[in-house]
């Protein structure tokens, strides 16, 4: 075997080991170490705010039978309910999901605005 193929081999060990799916990560460290391989840096996970794939949007429909039907006004709560996303973040994902829910609809006009619930407008 070659060595590319074996320090290839050890670095994915090496990443599997640090998802969980295999114990042993000193071991693998260690022969790194022998062959003189740096380990890559490890990832940090991604904080999930709504885990699964619909929680965006199941949050954005409780908030629109509420009577919330601004998405400003949506992005703001979840902001408040979840301060670590940021005011920006908060209003790029309730924006884009009522997008996809097709509640806000681009108009032909960039600047015309946004075409928000009910028809009225929704300037960003």
């Amino acid at each position: 075997m070659q060595d590319k193929t074996i320090n290839n081999a050890l670095q994915q060990l090496y990443r599997e080991a640090i998802n969980g799916q295999h114990e042993g990560k000193e071991h693998i460290l260690a022969l790194m170490k022998l062959r003189g391989i740096e380990p890559a840096a490890e990832k940090r996970s991604q904080h999930r705010v709504f885990p699964g794939r619909s929680g965006m949007r199941q949050f954005v429909l409780a908030a629109m039978r509420d009577g919330h039907t601004d998405f400003k006004v949506i992005a703001s709560l979840l902001h408040q309910q979840h301060p670590e996303i940021g005011a920006h973040g908060a209003y790029m994902r309730v924006y884009g999901c009522m997008r996809r829910m097709g509640v806000i609809l681009p108009r032909r006009n960039a600047s015309q605005g946004i075409i928000g619930i009910n028809g009225e407008s929704a300037h960003i």
